[in-house]
C-alpha cells in the first residue's frame, strides 16, 4: 500500500485523492466514512496513483514553475504587489472584450488560480502573478470570459480563443502546475 495522509473535513462530501508535486499522497474524506472503504478505494486506485507518481517523477525540470511564495507570511508580503500586477493586466486584456466587473481581489488560494462570481467579483490566487506572462493571461482572459458566459460551453471557448488562440496549450501547461 502506498503511504498517505488523511484528512477527514465535515466539507469534505467524496473520497478524494490529491497527489502533490512532491509526491505526497493526500485522502481527503468525509468525517463519516469508515477506513475500510477508503482502504478499499485506496487498492482500487493504486494503478492510477502509482501512474501519477510516475508522472511526477519524470516531469521535465522546464514545465515547472520556479518557486512560488506560498505561506501566510509570502501572501502578506506579497499581496499588495500582486494585486497591482494582475489589475493592470486583467484592464489590459479586457480592452479587446469591455466586460464589466465589480473588482478584482487577490486570495491566499490552495485549490484554484481564479474564480469569478455572478457579482463580477474576480479572484485571483496571488501566485498567479509569479507565473509565467502565457499562463497568467490564460487564467485571467477564462475569468474575464465568465462576465459573459458563466459556464464551459462552446461560445465560452470562442470568447477566451479570441485573446488566447494557443488556449489549448497552455491549458495542459498549467494542469502540470501545482497551485499552493
Amino acid at each position: 500500500m502506498i503511504p498517505y495522509t488523511l484528512r477527514r473535513s465535515i466539507r469534505t462530501r467524496t473520497v478524494r485523492i490529491t497527489i502533490r508535486r512532491t509526491g505526497d499522497v493526500v485522502v481527503s474524506a468525509p468525517i463519516g466514512v469508515p477506513q475500510i472503504f477508503i482502504t478499499a478505494y485506496l487498492a482500487r486506485m493504486q494503478q492510477w496513483i502509482a501512474s501519477k507518481l510516475l508522472l511526477i517523477k519524470e516531469r521535465a525540470p522546464d514545465t515547472r514553475v520556479s518557486r512560488l511564495p506560498g505561506g501566510r507570511r509570502d501572501f502578506v508580503a506579497h499581496k499588495d504587489e500582486a494585486l497591482r500586477i494582475l489589475s493592470e493586466r486583467t484592464k489590459e486584456l479586457n480592452q479587446a472584450y469591455q466586460f464589466s466587473y465589480t473588482k478584482i481581489v487577490v486570495r491566499n488560494q490552495k485549490t484554484r488560480w481564479g474564480s469569478c462570481s455572478r457579482h463580477g467579483v474576480i479572484n485571483f490566487n496571488y501566485r498567479l502573478a509569479y507565473m509565467p506572462d502565457d499562463v497568467r493571461d490564460y487564467v485571467i482572459v477564462h475569468e474575464l470570459c465568465h462576465l459573459k458566459q458563466f459556464n464551459h460551453s462552446r461560445a465560452f471557448w470562442d470568447l477566451v480563443k479570441q485573446a488566447v488562440p494557443n488556449y489549448k496549450e497552455v491549458k495542459k501547461k498549467l494542469k502540470g502546475l501545482t497551485v499552493g
